[in-house]
């Protein structure tokens, strides 16, 4: 049962996180790349003895040299972790048998390697994809056409895909990116590899007039819902203005602000669930949605494999509401807390399996979560920490921040050297691990990130194979740590 939960959260956590076969790799002549970083590896960061507390090179600074400026800001995928700072320099660490840290090579990273300026990731796994102002650059995996660079290699280094991108998707089996003039172009096609580059096919492949598109699913000016599929885009109702999908339910709200249930490509019924939604997720069959009074409501799709009930009416979960995150509820081995509202007067409200809907911590302007660990930064620039620890479990490798691997139901202040927090960020890494008896297990670790308000940026949890970029021998990081970055 386990496994089963854990698999079903990953769907929805690790949506970037793509799973293809190795290639050969070459770079792809006449075509540009941003200001990247030597192929060379680095003695000094890679291999040899290090020290538990890490030494400033001198060329390394923490954070960024300018307290005033924009923060840096993490994005982490499965296995590789990119850290963009303040002047917009990229860098990156991690797994990178594809080249998907993007550094010219193939060897892992255990610190932060430059690679280039300008760029901002936005899908991260084995295959990576990034945005230079309209420009799309993508590297690693690639052996099913899925970086759209026209043929089957991988990608080292951050190569030019097209330009005129305002957004680009990677799910169902496809690659697709969203233009600046409203247009949908798809490619990949994993079983004939034969649609690899960022153009029409045919008039099925390539939606205009698209002003959002998620997970599979395109609305249109005129208000047309899609679904978008390797083959071509098919029409399921009008008058639709935003959609909510996940992998077992999709949800939409219409022109006039009401939310839908599709069932089946189909509205389930003509009655709305919710009207004058302000807001709505979707945590895999479950939607929550905040109207305009600040109500939050919750209803769970009407399929039978969710349990649902079709003539079943949204539940009213409280009032006040100003923020929901929300994920797919698991039972006490797995997680604590799963839905959180941040209220209009800065409360925080949790819901853990078994338990009722109650206030977590005060003070809160905003969250972050995996599903496994979930991180909350006050008013005040604290930060706290609630979730999943290792707790003496073989098949998880996690903490909270704490100095421990424990586990913790309530929120605890986790100490950023007196610092005050900026934000953070949490991943979740998951994989099948075969047993001897031909069955298998799930094996699942969390890295955590912080970044302070003078700039520096911090590491911990899982630091096997050097994941965290922290230059530290520890398997487990329990506590942060600061990062160096070196240009």
């Amino acid at each position: 049962m386990l496994y089963g939960i854990i698999k079903r959260a990953a769907a929805l956590l690790t949506a970037g996180v793509m799973a293809f076969c190795l290639a050969a790799c070459t770079v792809n002549p006449g075509v540009s790349t941003p200001t990247a970083a030597p192929t060379q590896a680095s003695s000094t960061e890679e291999g040899g003895t290090q020290s538990a507390e890490p030494t400033a090179d001198p060329a390394a600074t923490p954070g960024h040299e300018d307290p005033a400026a924009a923060l840096p800001r993490f994005i982490a995928g499965d296995g590789v972790t990119f850290l963009v700072t303040a002047d917009g320099v990229l860098y990156g660490w991690g797994e990178n048998k594809y080249g998907q840290v993007g550094d010219g090579t193939g060897e892992d990273r255990t610190a932060p390697r430059f690679i280039g300026t300008g760029l901002t990731p936005v899908i991260v796994g084995d295959s990576v994809f990034a945005l230079d102002g309209g420009t799309l650059y993508a590297w690693g995996r690639n052996d099913e056409g899925q970086l759209g660079t026209g043929d089957l290699e991988n990608r080292l280094s951050p190569t030019e895909i097209m330009k005129g991108v305002a957004s680009v998707y990677r799910c169902c089996g496809y690659t697709a990116a969203l233009t600046e003039d409203g247009k949908l172009v798809v490619w990949g096609e994993p079983t004939t590899s034969k649609n690899m580059k960022p153009k029409a096919k045919n008039s099925s492949e390539v939606l205009s007039g698209v002003i959002s598109f998620a997970d599979g699913y395109a609305v249109t000016e005129e208000g047309s819902l899609y679904r978008i599929a390797q083959g071509g885009a098919e029409e399921l109702v009008k008058g639709a203005a935003e959609v909510y999908p996940s992998y077992c339910a999709c949800f939409y709200k219409d022109v006039n602000g009401s939310l839908y249930e599709l069932v089946s490509g189909e509205a389930r019924r003509s009655r709305p669930l919710v009207e004058n939604v302000a807001a709505a997720v979707n945590a895999g069959g479950t939607v929550y949605a905040i109207d305009s009074d600040g109500v939050l409501w919750r209803y769970t799709a009407a399929d039978n494999a969710l349990g649902g009930d079709p003539d079943e009416a949204p539940v009213r979960v409280t009032e006040g509401a100003a923020k929901v995150f929300a994920g797919v509820e698991m039972d006490e081995d797995w997680g604590y807390n799963y839905l959180y509202v941040i209220m209009k007067n800065g409360d925080l409200y949790a819901k853990t399996h078994g338990t009722e809907f109650a206030l977590a911590a005060s003070g809160v302007k905003d969250i972050v979560t995996s599903g496994a660990v979930t991180y909350a930064i006050t008013q005040d620039g604290g930060l706290l920490a609630s979730g999943t620890g290792r707790d003496g479990r073989d098949w998880c490798r996690s903490c909270i921040g704490d100095g421990t691997d424990k586990s913790s139901a309530e929120f605890v202040r986790i100490d950023l050297g007196g610092m005050k927090t900026a934000s953070a960020a949490t991943v979740l890494d998951w994989q099948t691990v075969d047993d001897t008896d031909d069955t298998d297990h799930a094996l699942i670790t969390t890295r955590s990130f912080a970044v302070t308000e003078d700039g520096r940026v911090w590491a911990w949890g899982w630091n096997g194979d050097g994941l965290l970029g922290a230059r530290v021998p520890d398997e487990m990081v329990l506590s942060p740590t600061e990062l160096y970055l070196t240009r």
